[in-house]
């Protein structure tokens, strides 16, 4: 059983900026909303804490980041990452540290919640378009997919991975081959 109030204690003292803490409960948040609109077979309280966590390495330093590269013998190039992807591969190794807590399922989708990757269980689906709709977001892709995602998950997902592929410089590998396989639901 996991322990949500401790995760959201946890994750409320470790945010200084209050708007990430409101844009971390409005993902967790929305991730059950995706999964009863849709009536997707993904556990509601991983889901939950995945929301919750998703965020939870955001404001580590680079040199946080090159300590835990070192201390798990992780390859150094993990490093030249943009930010908006690191703190998602290394937050799991953080999380275990600072929260005592492991649940495979749920690091999955957080390492991936930025880009995507091919293989998304429902779980990582639903984290990563979770991130990108949440009532906190008011840009105008943001409310165009939150839309979409009323309606029709897996073209939203598409959509997502379509605004990264054509509007972020130099997308992620794992995400030009998560559009290849989405862009069908278009």
């Amino acid at each position: 059983m996991i322990d949500v109030k401790n995760i959201i204690s946890k994750v409320k003292s470790k945010f200084t900026n209050e708007n990430r803490l409101i844009h971390t409960l409005n993902v967790a948040k929305k991730t059950q909303e995706l999964i009863i609109q849709h009536d997707l077979e993904v556990n509601l309280q991983k889901a939950y804490v995945a929301g919750l966590l998703h965020d939870y390495a955001k404001e580590e330093t680079f040199e946080r980041f090159r300590e835990i590269v070192q201390k798990y013998n992780l390859d150094e190039s993990i490093l030249q990452q943009p930010f908006s992807i690191l703190h998602a591969l290394l937050g799991p190794y953080i999380i275990k540290e600072e929260l005592d807590f492991e649940d495979e399922e749920i690091f999955q989708a957080i390492t991936y919640h930025p880009i995507g990757h091919s293989n998304m269980s429902l779980l990582d689906e639903v984290l990563f378009l979770a991130d990108f709709i949440s009532d906190d977001r008011t840009y105008d892709i943001c409310i165009e997919v939150r839309e979409i995602a009323k309606k029709n998950f897996s073209k939203a997902v598409a959509k997502k991975l379509e605004y990264l592929v054509t509007n972020i410089p130099n997308p992620h590998q794992e995400t030009i081959k998560a559009y290849e396989k989405y862009k069908q639901y278009l």
